[in-house]
């Protein structure tokens, strides 16, 4: 690898100093939109060593011919920002909206640089390497924000002195789908001196060719003094070699979903580590049915991340932050959960919805959407449904067909008759259930039961069994009878 110090390819350092007297003498910064791949590539093979830069890029794909094994400077104070829309007048950051595509991303870092908006997806085993070399200035910091990568993500500390120091922050971002060769998805290498690493929020999934972990911190010579690792609401699971691997103890970890991991006793004991599946989708966002543990099971104080999660919407929904890139949109304050077929158990399963409710504390409400008419949709249970330990409102009216009884009453003050359509039925019959709805003895003083709309057929003790919690209601249903 050449050194920086090579003067055919880089500012000799009184240009450099330079360059940082100007900076601070006030230089303002300029930006400049990109729309095509011939104009980013003419942008980043001309640097301006002497005033920072901010390089929008308008949404599409870009091939990038600056090649990971290269040393291609970047000055300091650069940022790289995606989402763009024609002519930078807007912007929408989403995974796959600006998409950096080439052999490779190689760049060799004076200072600050910062990264956001932008899909990673290098087409050949390369992936993107950040190196702050020799001339990098002492405490500049690498920001990757809001970003996807499909590829590798290499960060590798180089400084001259072992008293340089510099760091990296990482948030908010989504490393999954890689298949590529390589050690690790996230490699944070140190050779001098010390640096932190601060990942916040960030996805690390479905990396299967990774030999060595999906994120690595690494100390890689004698000469590195320090390399710290501060990894707050993170996701790494599912990836090759471990999920997590340090030959550093210099960790902080709070609130992390980690699948495996293989590092020496972290000299700051972790706290709220989840060793389970996240419960992705196909997109790598948590699921609601059942519910995802990642869900409002991070930090209460976000801290001084960005407003907005990956696909821009809030970072905070709840009473804690979501783990990982995505924040799901389900409020903990209250619960909204759909039951959208009549198996015994799965997805979209009533038994499923039971399952998510009793993991909040606060109130749960269960509608009903199973196929496009009223049916009636009979859900035969194999077994006995969860015992209810929080409140939940079972509403069978929200099934679409089902009308509840508008009968006026009588001048004595009852109801006479009832036309009210009930569209969803629970069977104990079949396979001699006892209780169709259980409250126990043991459930919280506070849990609230509220049940509207069914129909309980077959059950051996009890439609709904009431034992413990307050304040129940069972209003409108209809119980007994042969389904």
């Amino acid at each position: 690898m050449k050194r920086c110090n090579d003067s055919r390819q880089f500012p000799s350092a009184w240009r450099l100093g330079l360059a940082m007297i100007l900076l601070v003498a006030g230089q303002a910064a300029h930006a400049v939109c990109v729309q095509n791949s011939q104009q980013l590539n003419d942008v980043l093979a001309n640097p301006n060593f002497f005033v920072p830069q901010t390089i929008r890029i308008v949404q599409g794909t870009y091939n990038v011919l600056f090649n990971i094994l290269g040393y291609n400077p970047i000055p300091a104070n650069t940022a790289l920002r995606g989402g763009y829309t024609q002519d930078c007048a807007s912007r929408l950051i989403a995974s796959g909206n600006t998409v950096l595509t080439g052999e490779g991303l190689g760049f060799s870092l004076y200072g600050n640089l910062t990264l956001e908006g932008l899909t990673f997806a290098p087409p050949t085993p390369a992936g993107v390497r950040l190196t702050p070399d020799q001339n990098f200035i002492s405490g500049s910091q690498v920001l990757v924000s809001r970003s996807t990568f499909n590829s590798p993500l290499e960060v590798y500390f180089l400084p001259e002195y072992d008293d340089v120091v510099g760091g990296v922050r990482i948030v908010d971002s989504l490393f999954a789908g890689n298949t590529l060769n390589s050690e690790c998805v996230i490699d944070l290498k140190l050779a001098q001196g010390s640096a932190t690493f601060d990942m916040r929020d960030n996805t690390v999934v479905n990396n299967p060719n990774t030999t060595l972990g999906g994120i690595c911190l690494r100390n890689s010579t004698a000469f590195a003094s320090g390399g710290v690792l501060l990894a707050h609401d993170n996701i790494f699971y599912g990836n090759g070699g471990v999920d997590l691997y340090s030959n550093s103890p210099t960790l902080e970890l709070v609130d992390n979903i980690i699948g495996t991991h293989n590092y020496p006793p972290p000299n700051v004991t972790p706290v709220g580590t989840l060793n389970v599946d996240p419960k992705l989708d196909a997109n790598y966002r948590p699921i609601t049915s059942p519910l995802s543990p990642a869900i409002n099971s991070g930090e209460t104080d976000n801290g001084y991340l960005p407003a907005t999660d990956l696909d821009g919407g809030p970072l905070v929904v709840g009473s804690r932050v979501d783990r990982g890139a995505y924040e799901s949109g389900i409020d903990d304050y209250s619960l909204l959960l759909s039951v959208t077929n009549s198996n015994d158990s799965g997805v979209g399963s009533l038994r499923e919805a039971i399952i998510s409710a009793n993991l909040n504390s606060a109130t749960n409400i269960i509608n009903f959407a199973i196929g496009s008419g009223c049916g009636p949709h009979v859900i035969t249970l194999a077994s006995p449904l969860p015992t209810i330990r929080s409140s939940i409102y079972i509403n069978g009216y929200s099934q679409p067909g089902a009308s509840e009884n508008d009968i006026d009453v009588s001048e004595n003050g009852i109801y006479i008759g009832d036309n009210a359509n009930i569209c969803i039925v629970l069977e104990g019959a079949v396979n001699n259930i006892a209780d169709g709805l259980l409250v126990p003895a043991s459930a919280p003083a506070n849990s609230q039961l509220l049940v509207h709309g069914l129909a309980f057929s077959g059950f051996t003790h009890g439609a709904v069994t009431l034992y413990g919690g307050s304040a129940h209601t069972v209003l409108g249903n209809h119980i007994g009878g042969v389904v």
